[in-house]
């Protein structure tokens, strides 16, 4: 009798190492399995942002400037308009005529999505207060007494832009406190000097007027 009871707890002993090794197995099993399911869910997501950010950046930028009109001069360089603006030329330089069209001010450089700017033919000379102007070839440093920012580049150019604070002037010209901006491009024997002016009292388009300033090509 003794000896069917050691042999039926030998049975037991070995029935419950047998259910530990399943239960090992199976747990062993399960923490695989789990584990890999969260290695291929962490892998799905970490492909998606990849792919996500490649699609974000293959995206191309929408050019502001494609449907602005492009003055031509004869002196054989180019440069868009923003829409809105109400320019003269007469056929070489570009300038804003505010303080004839409308007094003091600068509405004829106002942003105007959609209407494509207005360039009038003009002859003769022009003198007042000027937003806006190119000169071609002047023969002189238009810039003296401004502060060289640095390089600015343009569509197949690189120039330099000025600033200056303009005080009291001696005769007719820019009102005291206006800041000048000039922008000199140099290309096979061409100047083309353009010049923005922000009078006291004005809205600043300076971010406007250079995204225009760089669609310059000579």
């Amino acid at each position: 009798m003794k000896i069917r009871s050691n042999q039926s707890g030998v049975g037991a002993i070995e029935a419950l190492l047998i259910l530990v090794i399943i239960v090992l197995l199976g747990g062993t099993g399960w923490y695989v399995w789990h584990s890999k399911k969260q290695t291929d869910k962490t892998l799905n997501t970490a492909n998606k942002t990849v792919e996500n950010t490649a699609l974000t950046k293959s995206k191309p930028v929408a050019d502001a400037t494609a449907t602005w009109k492009t003055f031509t001069s004869k002196d054989g360089w180019s440069m868009k308009i923003p829409d809105g603006w109400k320019l003269y030329t007469d056929n070489s330089a570009l300038l804003s005529m505010d303080a004839f069209d409308s007094g003091p001010g600068d509405v004829n450089l106002g942003y105007k999505a959609g209407t494509p700017a207005e360039i009038t033919y003009t002859q003769g000379g022009r003198d007042g207060l000027f937003r806006f102007i190119t000169v071609y070839n002047p023969g002189a440093d238009l810039t003296s007494g401004s502060q060289k920012i640095g390089d600015f580049a343009a569509k197949n150019v690189t120039g330099l832009k000025y600033y200056k604070l303009e005080g009291a002037p001696d005769g007719p010209g820019d009102p005291e406190g206006s800041k000048l901006y000039w922008y000199v491009f140099k290309q096979s024997g061409k100047t083309v000097y353009i010049k923005y002016v922000i009078a006291p009292g004005d809205t600043n388009r300076l971010e406007l007027v250079e995204k225009a300033i760089k669609t310059f090509n000579i």
